[in-house]
């Protein structure tokens, strides 16, 4: 049981950062707008760029499952097919190309889900921003 709940939250903070950090998963805009909500940690209606990246950074140690601080093939070993996807999508963060992603890495990514949701590039995203957000990536994805 302790097992497979591993894996749902593996699976759940990977769709996150498939949702946060890659532009190809801005296909699917609920879930990545519901995804960035949850990183208003101070509860005032917006998200600020460093609420957004400390709640991403958080997420790096649900995505490292063998703890060795890098996001590797090892980190989803029965699910081989979702590890080349994630692997593929999250290739961007691999700055220096070696093939995993330190923490490092992935906390320093671009925020391309937070800067395409900051309309007016204010540093915030409310949740107004986040709606409209949303509804563009609805409305790109069902025009596909």
């Amino acid at each position: 049981m302790e097992t497979d709940m591993k894996i749902a939250l593996s699976l759940g903070a990977s769709a996150f950062l498939l949702a946060l950090a890659t532009p190809a998963a801005a296909q699917d805009g609920t879930r990545m707008m519901d995804q960035m909500a949850k990183a208003d940690s101070d509860h005032d209606g917006k998200i600020s760029k460093a609420e957004f990246v400390s709640y991403r950074s958080q997420q790096f140690d649900r995505l490292d499952r063998d703890g060795n601080g890098v996001l590797d093939d090892g980190d989803m070993p029965r699910m081989a097919k979702a590890a080349r996807m994630i692997k593929e999508r999250t290739a961007g963060l691999d700055a220096d190309g070696n093939g995993v992603i330190s923490r490092s890495e992935f906390d320093n990514g671009a925020t391309t889900a937070f800067d395409m949701a900051d309309a007016n590039r204010d540093g915030y995203v409310t949740s107004q921003e986040l709606d409209a957000a949303r509804a563009t990536l609805q409305n790109t994805s069902k025009n596909r």
